[in-house]
């Protein structure tokens, strides 16, 4: 028993976390010309492609659309985001309006292969995370941002998992988390890194997948996990500086993000209970 846990523990959290270091700084020496920097980003996708084929395992490849397809939904995400962030490097900083519909066009072909129809669920799917996605680009001058409120995030839908005992779920959560804090540890010493498709389509993808495979298994979590949504736009509490007490004045913007994330974070684990509680009742 103790070893399958720290077995777990060593696959999920210390290896994607230093894992994903070792290779922004491989890609990050090894790359060349504009797209060096943009291509960092893609170290997270790389951790997060490790832990759903740690996990889940790598699936056959069936015709069939379900969550089951996490595996080849972040492998073509990695590697399509890669392809134009090597090719494009300067899109997504430049030009956010194309970047944007870019990910609306790639988060809809998600939707859609995970749930193998359009339907009325699938659209305010797409609403919900169009908008949580137009967020995350509103913060993309500061990269720490987006990256952290993965990080948030994805603990957040860990302990969701975790209280619905969700176990597969709580360790893809984790291991993207782990991911996630690896590549903070780079962008805290080199904040002009900027995020690219491959971040976006991976590890940020990662979000949805595993959220839409909680509610797949408990659709009452569909509550907590909305309120675990409200993460993504602590941000705004930002803008209104002049109105903070002279204290919170001297804290950088990400370490005000964590502290107004424990709320949510803490709100949506009684609504998973409440829901785990309902469910079997």
């Amino acid at each position: 028993m103790f070893d399958v846990i720290t077995g777990s523990f060593f696959a999920l959290l210390v290896l994607p976390f230093f894992g994903t270091i070792i290779l922004a700084g491989i890609i990050g020496l090894a790359g060349r010309g504009a797209s060096r920097k943009v291509l960092i980003s893609a170290s997270t996708g790389i951790g997060t492609a490790w832990v759903c084929a740690f996990v889940l395992g790598i699936p056959s490849f069936q015709n069939t659309f379900d969550s089951n397809s996490m595996p080849h939904i972040i492998l073509v995400g990695l590697l399509l985001g890669a392809l134009i962030d090597h090719l494009l490097p300067e899109l997504g900083n430049k030009y956010k309006i194309i970047s944007w519909s870019l990910d609306l066009i790639f988060a809809a072909a998600v939707i859609v292969w995970v749930r193998g129809e359009v339907d009325l669920g699938s659209i305010l799917i797409f609403l919900i995370w169009g908008c949580i996605q137009f967020s995350a680009h509103r913060l993309s001058n500061d990269a720490r941002m987006p990256a952290l409120m993965v990080v948030i995030a994805a603990i957040g839908l860990a302990i969701i998992a975790w209280i619905g005992d969700i176990l597969a779920d709580r360790n893809l959560a984790f291991g993207v988390s782990s991911t996630g804090l690896g590549f903070l540890v780079w962008l805290w010493f080199k904040r002009d890194l900027p995020l690219g498709f491959s971040f976006f389509w991976s590890s940020f993808t990662a979000l949805l997948l595993i959220a839409l495979r909680v509610i797949e298994a408990n659709p009452l979590m569909a509550v907590p996990i909305l309120v675990l949504g409200f993460v993504f736009f602590t941000d705004s509490i930002l803008s209104q500086k002049k109105l903070w007490p002279t204290f919170f004045k001297q804290f950088a913007g990400p370490i005000i993000v964590c502290a107004l994330s424990i709320l949510p974070i803490v709100l949506a684990s009684v609504s998973a209970l409440v829901a785990t509680t309902l469910i079997n009742y």
